[in-house]
């Protein structure tokens, strides 16, 4: 006899997919924040909303990379959570079945030259690489404020920073820590 307890255990996620789950709630926290949509910001758009989790994401995947088997695992489960959901939002907005692989297949290559653009610009002297990257891909969707995308580039980079300072064990565990984005222009 099956009992609600085992049905409950052979349902629950290990610990790999509850850690995913976490992180990638930690990612779409910080990529719908409301200070970052509107005019002169990112789009709010399901196009700007996936720049922004995407850029986010790129940061702790980028955090994640190397740094052994259990963050390689973690980092390719919190990948495939974000891409399950982008299937479950385009469904949402009524793209059809037939459609969805093809959408879901252009969304992944776009996400591999977003991560390829931002992790060469982590790695370029100061911000402006970074700013060229962030400008032509989050804010290339409506005409940006200059200090707003000055305040994005500055809080990517923080939040890049306070991933690397984090130890491990606490990102293994789900617990990415990214800053509040903190606004240099006023909320129109």
């Amino acid at each position: 006899m099956v009992t609600g307890f085992m049905l409950d255990k052979l349902f629950r996620p290990g610990p790999l997919k509850q850690a995913a789950f976490a992180t990638l709630d930690a990612v779409n926290a910080a990529a719908r924040e409301p200070a970052l949509f509107g005019e002169g910001r990112i789009a709010d758009t399901f196009e700007g909303r996936f720049e922004a989790v995407t850029l986010f994401a790129t940061l702790v995947l980028d955090r994640l990379a190397g740094q052994g088997r259990d963050a390689d695992a973690l980092g390719q489960e919190t990948f495939n959570q974000l891409f399950k959901m982008f299937d479950t939002a385009l469904r949402e907005v009524g793209v059809g079945d037939l459609s969805v692989g093809k959408r879901i297949r252009r969304m992944a290559e776009a996400f591999y030259g977003r991560v390829a653009a931002y992790r060469e610009a982590f790695g370029a002297e100061g911000d402006a690489v970074l700013a060229d990257a962030i400008a032509s891909n989050v804010l290339s969707l409506q005409p940006a404020d200059p200090d707003f995308a000055a305040a994005l580039t500055t809080h990517v980079r923080a939040s890049r920073n306070a991933l690397i300072a984090q130890e491990l064990s606490e990102l293994l565990a789900g617990s990415p820590r990214l800053p509040a984005f903190q606004p240099a222009i006023s909320t129109r």
